[in-house]
């Protein structure tokens, strides 16, 4: 009875720190839709797109972006698709208002196609964009600079400017 006891009270334990850790972070990852584009963008082994935001103090929007099996020795500019806007009816991931948004963000693959980047909103930033506690739908691109195609897209997800 008592190592049964033990074992509820860990359970509980555990079950309390995963929900204090999906309070902390808001994670949506999202695996990345090859774009028909011939043999200028080869179907990925693996790969997606990571948002993060952080809780407490500073609050953040991080990415993270990751591919495997892209073109080698590649540069992928990441491109981030505003799409729809919550005081808009009717837009949010509908594909009737939509607008790129552009950070300098590049992603370099390898000799094998594998590559990773980086991104952070902090939370100044954040508070800066004028769209606080805004939802609106987004997506993330890759853009081949090679070649000036579309390569590798995501899926559209709500997001939030929650500060």
């Amino acid at each position: 009875m008592k190592v049964l006891l033990t074992m509820v009270s860990m359970l509980a334990l555990c079950l309390a720190a995963i929900a204090h850790a999906d309070r902390a972070h808001h994670t949506v990852r999202l695996d990345w839709i090859d774009v028909d584009q011939g043999d200028a963008s080869p179907a990925l082994r693996a790969g997606h797109a990571t948002d993060v935001h952080t809780e407490g103090d500073p609050k953040a929007s991080i990415q993270y972006f990751f591919v495997n099996g892209a073109r080698p020795h590649a540069t992928y500019e990441v491109v981030y698709v505003v799409d729809g806007l919550a005081w808009v009816p009717d837009t949010i991931c509908q594909g009737n208002l939509e607008f790129p948004v552009h950070f300098e963000l590049y992603l370099e693959t390898d000799r094998r196609g594998i590559g990773r980047a980086r991104w952070q909103f902090t939370q100044a930033e954040l508070e800066g964009s004028g769209v606080v506690e805004t939802y609106f739908g987004l997506r993330f691109q890759l853009w081949d600079t090679e070649t000036g195609t579309l390569a590798y897209d995501t899926p559209c997800f709500v997001a939030i400017n929650d500060l």
